[in-house]
């Protein structure tokens, strides 16, 4: 088989990329730009392209009925792109709001690629998640009742609210199922593994929130509770072994819309990744970082985590480990994580609710989950931690915001094992919440301020 090398090469392909659009621009001149329909003085500016057209003309004319100056702007190519020429339709408008279709933000993110339009773009946002000017419009009367009826509703907050800043982007939230939530694979876990009542949980927190699938990352270390992100419905991330919390922290920095998830193992988290783990917390990472605690590696076939009980057999240590676990609950208080719970996949509704607290929490949440590997661990069995897990939240009097009694709690083990949150402060700033850069907007929105070629050269070198 022959293959050309106009696909292979880097310096014949940016060369064929090059020559495009060279020709696109020459398009450009051709085709006239978009125009304002509306009018000129309004209130608010709908801009739409493609299927959106007819949602947002109805909108605009209902709008106008009520007594809420709106107009529309249409965009009919995003390639080429009339970018200066949007810019300066738009430099009056008051209030702007996107409506679009695609899960990716395209026809937002373009004009800001152009001339940094989305510079002015701000999300209003509900208990931290991020609230879209519309829904997805797929069509039919129903969806286009709905959409109408979202539109005009923001609408009148921008018209009248002439402090409120833009709002942009897709709102999909309402229609979320379980389903919606399933990765294209199905998980290939031993049958009984606790990570199966783990991911429905993580599912199920997600469509209760209604958080977007397309405003959601995954992302994991090595092993098997690491293989997460392929099974979930959302951006994902499969990185380096203890690596995970390092990437989420430079995802996070770079756009702190998301709602970030790191999911890991024992042997992952407080292992190799120890050191990630510590200085996470301290610095208030805005994610949640979820561990699988099974007591033991599982995906190598079974030897001493860093949580497996002194005396436990393993591969490694056929004659019973003797070094002492890790706790890793006394160890996110004292590193100071924000918000430090434990869970139970047996305990399924109760995980549930410890992740929606976990995903709302502003600054590092910490969910160390019960997690039995029934193929490698015969100690930590269901049939062991049945027994043994009280929950916090049935405790007449325990107060999640006292440190020094989540740190008593947390050295219980034995006969009663406490599950729930154990702590909670929500004083601590952020890490993207302390740095001044990040409060004009997520830094993938802002303008680097580099020349473009110094960008490339840079880029070119890394890849």
């Amino acid at each position: 088989m022959l293959i050309s090398d106009e696909f292979t090469n880097p310096i014949k392909r940016r060369a064929m990329m090059e020559k495009r659009m060279r020709k696109v621009a020459g398009i450009e001149a051709a085709v006239p730009p978009p125009a304002l329909s509306g009018p000129r003085d309004a209130d608010v500016t709908l801009i739409g392209w493609g299927s959106t057209k007819g949602v947002v003309e109805e909108a605009c004319e209902i709008l106008n009925d009520e007594g809420i100056p709106a107009n529309q702007l249409q965009i009919r190519w995003l390639v080429p792109l009339h970018g200066d020429a949007i810019l300066e339709i738009l430099k009056d408008s008051r209030h702007t709001i996107i409506v679009e279709n695609n899960y990716s933000g395209q026809v937002c993110a373009l004009p800001a690629q152009r001339n940094q339009f989305c510079a002015k773009r701000a999300h209003s946002q509900i208990r931290r998640r991020t609230l879209h000017a519309a829904p997805y419009c797929g069509g039919g009367e129903r969806t286009t009742r709905r959409a109408d009826e979202t539109l005009r509703s923001h609408a009148r907050d921008y018209g009248l609210r002439r402090e409120t800043p833009m709002a942009t982007s897709v709102q999909r939230a309402s229609q979320l199922t379980m389903a919606d939530m399933k990765g294209k694979v199905d998980p290939d876990w031993c049958p009984g593994c606790g990570d199966f009542g783990v991911l429905a949980a993580v599912q199920k927190a997600l469509v209760e929130l209604r958080i977007p699938n397309h405003n959601v990352v995954t992302i994991s270390g090595i092993g098997c509770s690491s293989n997460f992100p392929g099974y979930m419905n959302t951006y994902g991330m499969h990185t380096l072994h203890g690596r995970a919390l390092a990437v989420a922290t430079g995802l996070k920095l770079a756009n702190h819309e998301l709602t970030v998830l790191v999911t890991g193992g024992d042997g992952d988290g407080f292992g190799i990744g120890g050191n990630h783990f510590v200085h996470s917390m301290r610095r208030n990472v805005d994610v949640l970082y979820i561990v699988m605690d099974n007591q033991i590696y599982g995906l190598t076939t079974g030897q001493t985590s860093p949580t497996s009980r002194v005396g436990m057999k393993t591969k490694s240590m056929p004659f019973g480990n003797i070094e002492a676990p890790i706790n890793p609950i006394s160890l996110a208080l004292a590193a100071g994580a924000t918000y430090v719970a434990r869970g139970y996949s047996g305990e399924q509704k109760h995980l549930t609710e410890l992740i929606k607290q976990g995903i709302e929490h502003p600054g590092f949440s910490f969910l160390d989950v019960f997690s039995p590997c029934v193929t490698y661990n015969h100690d930590n069995t269901y049939q062991w931690f049945r027994p043994r897990v009280k929950k916090l939240e049935d405790e007449a009097g325990y107060d999640a915001a006292v440190w020094t009694a989540a740190m008593e709690k947390s050295l219980l083990w034995g006969d009663e094992i406490p599950i729930g949150k154990f702590f909670e402060r929500t004083d601590v700033p952020t890490l993207h919440g302390a740095e001044p850069v990040l409060n004009e907007g997520p830094l993938v929105h802002l303008d680097p301020k580099v020349p473009p070629d110094v960008a490339r050269s840079f880029i070119e070198e890394l890849m």
